[in-house]
């Protein structure tokens, strides 16, 4: 909060300023990540919070459209560069100014002491949880591509297609043109304020001339072999340029139940396929737990219970599981889709298959 006053994204409301027409005060709470490299803490505002009305904020704000490419496109692109980059906008909603008309509608009550009388603030920028947060921002990044993008011929059409909120994943087929691109990009989102960070590639050569602290490893410019990062959801070991899958499926401690069997289900996120035929199991079982007809927390039946145990025990293999990112052969002159699909009385499924070949 010390760091929202000091960058100017939020302002203390003295006693003699202009009484708004409207005003609304924000819930917010601290949300911790300690995997993060950057940011361990930030600061998350309940727009959806009811007021005496019966309303929230969020009721009264539309939500607006998406503007971004779907996030299966984008991973489905990432795999076809030789030369991976990947990298992240620093703080992106709050390089974004809202309107000094609209600044009473997002403030919050806070002190930084607890001995410190209650003061009002009132935020300066893009909100992180209200509802068209995520448009403004996004729609932003659009606009910037719109205004300066034509001077960029790699970064302008990057902006438009390879960025998915925040995060950007992308690529090009050598080192030359992906290191054009990260510089290009970097200048380009300078334009609008906006610092480009967290970068990795498969290619160290790429990221030569950045500081450390652009560099989103915790090993910095000397990769660890085992090292992941995290992007758009899935786990990539850049030195090794493979997808790898952690942490799917974590092992009950407490009284197995339907909640905690669908709760580690929706945890396996899995947004490419690759290991869908492992997570259909989990479903299959939680077919049966359906037709049990148990209450959400009551516990279920031992056969049931045995072939979940079951299922997390074998599923913890998968962290030794690994595939290559780069999907294409080198120079590939000829590429083929092929698509199967079949069904059972408990499942259905497809799987499309790349073909790459080297001659016509």
């Amino acid at each position: 909060m010390k760091e929202y006053l000091d960058l100017g994204h939020m302002s203390l409301v003295r006693d003699g300023d202009t009484v708004p027409a409207e005003s609304y005060y924000l819930p917010h709470h601290p949300v911790f990540k300690e995997s993060s490299t950057t940011t361990k803490i930030r600061v998350v505002f309940d727009g959806s919070s009811k007021t005496t009305s019966g309303y929230s904020l969020n009721d009264a704000l539309c939500v607006g459209p998406v503007v971004q490419d779907d996030l299966l496109d984008q991973l489905l692109r990432f795999r076809t560069y030789k030369v991976a980059l990947v990298g992240d906008i620093a703080k992106m909603y709050r390089q974004i100014l809202l309107h000094p008309d609209d600044r009473p509608l997002v403030r919050i009550l806070f002190r930084f002491e607890p001995q410190q009388p209650v003061e009002t603030y009132q935020l300066n920028t893009v909100t992180y949880g209200l509802a068209p947060s995520s448009f403004l921002a996004t729609r932003a990044l659009i606009q910037l591509a719109d205004d300066e993008g034509n001077a960029y011929p790699r970064a302008g059409p990057a902006l438009r297609k390879n960025f998915y909120v925040d995060d950007f994943i992308g690529g090009a087929q050598s080192v030359e043109e992906a290191t054009r691109l990260r510089t290009e990009l970097a200048e380009l989102l300078q334009k609008g304020g906006f610092e480009l960070r967290k970068w990795t590639s498969n290619c160290v050569d790429v990221l030569h001339g950045l500081d450390e602290a652009q560099v989103g490893t915790t090993t910095k410019m000397s990769f660890d072999s085992h090292e992941a990062v995290k992007t758009l959801g899935i786990s990539w070991v850049s030195q090794g340029d493979w997808l790898v899958f952690e942490g799917v499926c974590q092992p009950d401690d407490d009284v197995i139940t339907k909640r905690s069997v669908l709760s580690a289900i929706a945890k396996m996120y899995d947004p490419l396929g690759m290991i869908a035929p492992i997570i259909i199991r989990a479903k299959m079982i939680m077919q049966e737990i359906w037709v049990s007809s148990r209450d959400w927390d009551e516990s279920l039946p031992e056969d049931i219970v045995c072939k979940w145990k079951q299922f997390q025990k074998e599923i913890r293999s998968l962290s030794q599981y690994r595939m290559d990112r780069f999907i294409l052969l080198p120079e590939a002159r000829n590429i083929e889709l092929h698509t199967f699909a079949d069904a059972s009385s408990a499942a259905y499924g497809a799987c499309t298959y790349l073909r790459t070949c080297i001659t016509a």
